[in-house]
């Protein structure tokens, strides 16, 4: 019935009436109606009746609901609008066509995909006849529609394709602009979907065409071969060498006057965006090419034919010649209708494009050296537009410089970017790096111009790119290399803050810029002091302004100046004294008092925004910690708002750092009683009950500051109540948690002890009050924590401190006896433990026994005592029991016990049968107990090498228990490598043995014999790699030496640098592992090359490129498979799986370390192989893989952009086939789901990365189109994507 309403309103007299009747259609369309067969005909007809309506607005109406009724009816109606649309616009009123375009385009637009091939293949031919017809408007609007067409449904009608090239390249030659124009975004369009083959021909025609004089418009040719390079991307790599001279040769000469027409200014125009597109789309292809086509681009870019300047004085130099806007003004012609900027422009496009594309240090030097400074010679450029994109093409050099010179210069994180460039913790000291050098070279004109640009040029766009350009040299050169420039920055900022017409950006991104440089340059103290009295004044100015993020800025400007006024040490540990050529204490306390009057009022004032709240609270935060004993007066003023600050949920956060800060500052005079006094540690404690995570981390930390500088003239009872509130935290849930919460409780006794007895409220009555509380709330939490198999690191530490501080402490209820106890009942209470919380029980016993042994405590027995009992139950019958039971781990925690206990003391003076008590327990049925008692023989070895090493290689001479041997020599050799222990006078001793197990048949005693090497050469490099490398080139036909050496370099990556020993020189005998012929050898290369690449990364850089890279991607491609018949059946075995699994898991090793060393154009195929296998290990590996290129948008956009086509499909065909997937449960199940998030989250990154793009060639990749719409079309996928988002 609302049908029929509203199809008579569509015939109503009244165009009011036909718009609300084509409206309420609309809508009812939108809903979940159900229509029959004859209602969507009628529906049809009439709104195709409607696209002939008088009226516009009705006309539009109707466009709407066709793109609605497209998603309702079945496909012959959508067949018949599509056939009905088509003949209006070939055919129809020439007044309307436009509206039947727009029609047709709407239906390609969104017609469902299911019904897409049938529509492209009603459109193509009809089109196209359209296209090659006389009709001018037809030909315009049907290529127009032939654009959509192809770009959603080209791949459908694969046949015509060739059809469509040729109407095209005919198009092109026509006489009207518009419709070069058309045809040439619709030959880009289509170029994406055709095979290799054509687009090879169409490549191929368009530079015949372009290189035979006369024959078509040069301009519209070039336009178009750059418009298909765009869009195919690497795929027209091949034509490079062909494109590349052309267009260099089309260019012409600058200094040609019969060429200074605006024509050829717009060929050119075209051929360096081309020359752009290439340098993106191509990056591997573009390498033979480069310098021809930067150097075209450097010359283009000085090109300015109405400018009277001398190239030959501004390549002259002139860093101190004074100009500003006007000085271009009468020195050439009509500037309306000069076009030469946009050439100008295009080249320094080029020139930014090969900035951002150079990855390695060497690439980046080179650049300086032949580009560098005559890009900063351009700084002068009259022209806005070109002006701002010169500054950031520099800029795009500068970044570049800081990514190539870190993974140059920085060691292990370093090549992420935690190191500063040319810092002294990088590698190298104080050698500086080729990109590093090359910037240097240019540095004083670059400074030069970019004052200039900030003191006299008028253009505040301007100068906001050259603020972002001093941020980027502030991150990307060491602060020594900047210091003589200090002055002549700080001074523009102060310029900039001074000028009442500054607008508030600009005024911003000085502020960002003086906050960076003062945090960078810290450590020239000495020379930015002068220029705080200067600068100062204006930027409390502004922290007194109106505009919020203005005074944020600011307030964190004013904590940087803090900061630089009174700086640390390297150590951290106290203030250094005012450098010579610093500020004295009189003109430091004259700046004292101005920052905190500006600072008082926004920390007083509770109606202001938060950010502001924050940043004021930081910043008075750091005023008192570094400057406090110069604002002694203002203090309990200070701490007394902190403290509000603190009991305002809003602002808890920043007051608990703030105060943080001010506890651990270094000045003595410093008098925090105030805050004590106004219920800081009642409040802190309260804090501890909140369920926010982020708050219980502040509030330990800030508790633990406070607790150290003032915990001696702290009441007891405040300490009891913050031990009693930090206990609950006390939990393998949050080891973080605990790791603060028990380091609270030993600062806590460890006050209590520094204070004199009988002196202050924690002398002797207090530290039984705190033991006692200490008992009661910390002390059962922690003794339960110690049975825990998750507990480690750091947690661990911070309880085996603690015990050892209560036995220190020795107080009633937690004396030695109380608290071994205790920790033993944790053993043999309830269900047997896992073998990691026996190890941790294990190390809390050893702790307590090690803390009054005798050296440690004049009490000798219980140490002695201890130990005879813990041998008594390595006796035979004295740890058996019922295997299950609690007491059966007896023996195993024994061991454990003794051997930490072995460790730090010699035990052969207790314990003289010691040896042959463990060697026995070797032949123990349980294996827990065989992997203690190997453990505890190593140990203890460390305690006296001299009674146990030899027992232990004498062992090795006997034909059994190799393997535990094997793991206590490991235990041995491990525990001199990580404390540094010198191992030279048994080295050779236990070379032998090892030498010998090289070859066992045993993979497992092999295994142990490398990992004893690996430590061995972390402790003597230069006397065991050579060995190692004859003993891998010693018998060609030893595959299982060569795996044992392989492997035992893997484990010495995993140590210290070997950077500066004679690795580097004998790296490339291991590595020719990697071609080894055996299997299992070529695995444990390739593990080898993992460790390197996690752990040693400067050490392997060198060989990535040549050796290591090539090795990976062959291997990644490599299959071995066979089939093995199992009787019943047969099964089909793939012997390479491991190898490929080993090679991604490098690969992905290097794009965490230094992802600018991989090479992306020769990966993409390997990873499309990857990511189209079966097996599901290797596709979860290379969806993350491709998930962390797609994270590094600078060094792979325009590689993955060019290839998303080949790396779209196996995703969709992936996602496809889970989803087709019988519903199962259990274990499978679960496999399924993580499969397809796998591949969902590579597909959002993928997604993300073309998002950041929005004309490029994804939009017109088929493949990815389709795996897009696959996405947001299936509901499940949808509710799949919404969780990973969410998750992050």
């Amino acid at each position: 019935h609302k049908i029929d309403k509203h199809l008579a309103s569509l015939e109503n007299y009244d165009k009011d009436e036909r718009y609300m009747g084509t409206s309420d259609l609309c809508n009812l369309l939108q809903t979940d109606i159900k229509i029959d067969g004859a209602t969507e005909l009628r529906i049809c007809t009439a709104i195709l009746k409607r696209l002939d309506d008088a009226s516009n607005d009705v006309q539009s109406k109707a466009i709407q609901c066709l793109g609605i009724l497209l998603g309702k009816v079945q496909p012959a109606q959508v067949y018949e609008i599509c056939d009905k649309l088509c003949t209006l616009l070939l055919d129809g009123k020439a007044e309307l066509r436009d509206i039947y375009s727009i029609g047709l385009k709407t239906l390609v637009t969104d017609v469902p995909e299911e019904s897409g091939r049938g529509v492209a293949e009603r459109l193509i031919r009809r089109l196209l006849a359209g296209v090659n017809g006389d009709k001018l408007e037809v030909k315009l609007e049907c290529l127009e529609c032939l654009t959509d067409l192809m770009r959603r449904f080209g791949h459908e009608v694969a046949g015509e394709h060739r059809s469509v090239v040729s109407a095209l390249l005919v198009q092109l030659a026509h006489e009207k602009k518009n419709v070069q124009k058309r045809a040439t975004a619709c030959m880009g369009a289509s170029s994406v979907v055709l095979n290799e083959a054509l687009l090879d021909e169409l490549v191929t025609c368009l530079l015949t065409d372009a290189a035979t004089p006369g024959k078509a418009d040069v301009r519209v040719l070039i336009t178009a071969i750059g418009q298909v390079s765009r869009c195919v991307g690497h795929r027209i790599g091949k034509h490079l060498g062909a494109i590349v001279p052309l267009f260099v040769q089309f260019l012409g000469d600058p200094v040609d006057e019969a060429l200074q027409t605006e024509a050829t200014n717009e060929l050119r125009e075209t051929c360096l965006q081309g020359f752009e597109s290439f340098v993106l789309r191509c990056p591997l292809e573009i390498v033979p090419h480069l310098n021809v086509i930067t150097n075209a681009a450097a010359t283009f870019m000085r090109y300015d034919p109405n400018y009277c300047g001398d190239d030959d004085d501004e390549e002259s130099g002139g860093e101190d010649e004074d100009f500003s806007d006007e000085d271009y003004d009468d020195e050439g012609g009509d500037d309306d209708d000069d076009t030469s900027w946009k050439v100008r422009r295009a080249s320094v496009k080029v020139l930014a494009a090969a900035f951002q594309t150079a990855k390695t240090d060497q690439g980046v030097a080179e650049l300086y050296a032949t580009h560098g400074a005559a890009v900063v010679l351009r700084f002068k450029e009259r022209e806005e537009t070109v002006r701002i994109d010169v500054v950031e093409c520099f800029t795009n050099l500068v970044a570049a410089t800081a990514l190539a010179s870190g993974a140059a210069s920085g060691a292990g994180g370093g090549l992420k970017g935690e190191e500063r460039p040319g810092s002294p913790s990088g590698c190298g000291g104080e050698h500086q790096t080729g990109a590093l050098a090359g910037l240097e070279s240019v540095l004083p004109g670059a400074m030069a111009a970019a004052v200039r640009q900030l003191e006299k040029g008028k253009d505040e766009k301007t100068k906001s790119a050259v603020f972002a350009l001093l941020r980027q040299l502030v991150g990307a050169l060491p602060p020594a290399a900047l210091a003589p420039y200090v002055d002549k920055m700080l001074s523009c900022v102060v310029s900039v803050l001074a000028t009442p017409k500054a607008s508030n950006a600009l005024k911003l991104d000085a502020l960002v810029f003086t906050r960076q440089a003062l945090e960078a340059l810290g450590g020239q103290a000495a020379s930015l002091q002068p220029l705080v009295p200067t600068l100062l004044p204006h930027v409390l100015a502004l922290v007194q302004g109106d505009w919020y993020k203005l005074i944020a800025e600011a307030l964190r400007v004013v904590s940087a100046v803090v900061r630089v006024l009174r700086p640390m040490d390297q150590e951290g540990d106290m203030f250094e004294g005012s450098a010579q050529g610093g500020l004295s204490p009189q003109e430091l306390e004259a700046l004292v008092g101005p920052m905190h009057a500006a600072i008082q009022p926004r920390l007083e004032a509770s109606d202001m925004d938060q950010e502001i709240k924050e940043c004021a609270i930081t910043a008075v935060g750091d005023l008192v910690a570094s400057l406090g004993d110069l604002m002694l007066p203002q203090l309990p003023r200070v701490l007394s708002l902190l403290m509000d600050k603190l009991r305002n949920e809003t602002t808890r956060m920043a007051a608990l750092k703030a105060l943080a800060s001010i506890a651990t500052s270094k000045l003595p005079q410093l008098d925090l009683t105030h805050i004590l006094a106004l219920g800081a540690v009642e409040e802190l404690s309260l804090f501890l009950r909140q369920q926010s995570r982020p708050l219980l981390l502040a509030t330990l930390e800030t508790l633990l500051a406070l607790v150290e500088a003032q915990g001696a003239s702290m009441d007891p009872a405040l300490l009891a109540k913050a031990l009693a509130e930090a206990a609950p935290l006390v939990s393998d849930a949050d080891l973080h948690l605990t790791h603060l919460a028990l380091k609270l409780s030993s600062q806590i006794l460890a006050c209590s002890q520094a204070s004199a007895p009988g002196q202050g409220p924690t002398g002797q009555g207090g530290q039984l009050q705190l033991a006692q509380a200490l008992e009661g709330t910390v002390l059962p939490k922690a003794l339960g924590l110690c049975a825990s198999p998750l507990l480690q690191g750091r947690a661990l530490s911070a309880l085996l401190d603690l015990l050892r501080d209560l036995v220190k402490l020795n107080q009633p209820g937690t004396t030695f006896e109380d608290l071994y106890a205790a920790v033993r009942s944790r053993s043999e209470a309830g269900a047997p433990l896992p073998r990691a919380a026996v190890a941790n029980v294990g190390l809390s016993l050893a702790a307590l026994i090690v803390a009054c042994a005798p050296d440690k405590a004049p009490d000798k027995a219980p140490f002695a005592a201890t130990v005879q009992a813990l041998l008594a139950d390595l006796a035979p019958g004295g740890g058996l029991a019922e295997a299950g039971s609690a007491s059966f781990q007896r023996q195993p925690l024994a061991l454990r016990t003794l051997g930490e206990v072995g460790r730090h003391c010699d035990l052969s003076l207790v314990a003289p049968n010691l040896q042959q008590l463990l060697l026995a327990s070797f032949d123990s049925e349980a294996e827990e107990t065989k992997a203690a008692a190997a453990f505890a023989l190593g140990s203890s070895a460390v305690g006296n090498m001299q009674v146990f090493l030899p027992s232990i290689l004498q062992a090795l001479a006997a034909d059994r228990n190799h393997y535990l041997l094997l793991a206590a020599l490991k235990e041995v050799i491990t525990v001199h490598a990580s404390e540094g222990r010198d191992f030279t006078p048994y080295l050779e001793a236990v070379l032998r043995p090892l030498s010998i197990e090289c070859v066992s048949a045993e993979e497992g005693v092999r295994n142990m014999v490398a990992e004893c090497l690996g430590a061995l050469v972390t402790l003597h490099p230069d006397l065991l790699l050579p060995r190692l490398v004859a003993m891998a080139e010693k018998d060609p036909n030893d595959e299982l030496m060569r795996w044992t050496v392989a492997s035992a370099l893997k484990y010495a990556m995993t140590g210290p640098s070997l950077l500066q020993s004679s690795l580097p020189a004998l790296l490339p005998s291991f590595l020719a592992l990697l071609a080894d012929q055996d299997l299992g050898v070529k695995h444990a290369s390739l593990m080898m090359c993992n460790a390197a690449v996690h752990h040693q990364p400067l050490l392997v850089k060198p060989a990535l490129q040549e050796t290591i890279l090539p090795v990976l991607f062959e291997t990644c491609k490599l299959k071995l498979e066979r089939v093995v018949d199992l009787g019943p059946f047969k099964q089909k075995v793939d012997d390479a799986l491991a190898l490929r699994k080993a090679s991604l898991a490098t690969v992905n090793t290097i794009l965490d370390v230094m992802p600018d060393q991989l090479d992306l154009p020769n990966f993409v195929n390997p990873l499309c192989s990857a990511l189209s296998e079966g097996v599901a290990d290797i596709s979860l590996l290379s969806h993350q893989i491709l998930a962390k290129i797609c994270a590094h948008p600078k060094l792979f956009k325009g590689t993955v952009l060019a290839s998303i086509d080949a790396l779209a499909e196996p995703l969709r065909a992936l996602a496809d086939k889970l989803l087709k997937k019988k519903e199962t449960s259990g274990t499978e199940a679960e496999r399924n789901a993580d499969h397809l998030r796998s591949c969902l989250r590579a597909f959002l990154a993928l997604d993300g990365l073309a998002a950041e793009d929005p004309g490029s060639v994804a939009l017109l990749s088929p493949n990815y189109k389709r795996l897009k719409e696959g996405v947001t079309s299936d509901e499940r996928l949808r509710a799949l994507v919404q969780v990973i988002q969410v998750e992050g």
